[in-house]
């Protein structure tokens, strides 16, 4: 087991609606999940939660891996870098040094497989969603996390650019690695392993 939620409830302060209530989750490692649920079933808000960027009103989160990649739904890349420079200065490279020429390497590796490597130097405004969304999922893998979490990593795409994200997911869990993705992303579902529905 990777990751284990133990009765996780959440509401917000100015609602009073209760998002989760109960909720028990528990992951193996190398498994590939996707949750799915109608808009405001708390797909979104689970994955927060397991992610550690929410606190639950009760219950609580083990994490049992060494790091995690978030590839949140917003676009949240940094506007005055260039697409490579977006993956490797979250890593703090200095530039010129033997690290930063490894991360470029890696980086590089990542673009390609997720074909936006021709991309490398555009800025993010000169980005579609879609080419967006490629690249938040390849700055996610480049902490070679053993959880990755996706919030909704193919909402809005064409099925050949759906296709190519979750090919790309479904690798990453082969070898070894975990998947989370919450999404309501009907062609995802044959990727998973298992499904939860909230």
């Amino acid at each position: 087991m990777i990751i284990n939620a133990k009765d996780i409830t959440m509401s917000y302060p100015k609602s009073k609606r209760i998002v989760l209530k109960d909720v028990n989750l528990s992951i193996d490692k190398g498994e590939f999940v996707v949750i799915n649920g109608v808009s405001g079933s708390g797909k979104s808000t689970l994955l927060a939660i397991l992610g550690g960027y929410l606190k639950p009103v009760k219950g609580n989160v083990i994490f049992r891996g060494k790091n995690i990649g978030y590839v949140p739904q917003g676009n949240i890349m940094l506007k005055k870098y260039n697409i490579l420079e977006n993956l490797i200065v979250p890593l703090n490279a200095q530039k010129g040094s033997s690290k930063e020429k490894v991360l470029i390497k890696k980086a590089h590796k990542h673009l390609q497989k997720l074909r936006i490597d021709d991309l490398s130097k555009n800025y993010p405004n000169e980005l579609s969603g879609g080419e967006l969304k490629r690249v938040s999922l390849a700055r996610a893998m480049m902490l070679e996390a053993d959880l990755i979490l996706a919030d909704e990593p193919t909402t809005g795409l064409d099925s050949e650019s759906s296709k190519l994200i979750n090919d790309y997911l479904k690798e990453y869990s082969n070898e070894g690695n975990t998947v989370i993705v919450a999404t309501h992303d009907k062609i995802c579902n044959g990727y998973a392993s298992r499904i939860i529905t909230l």
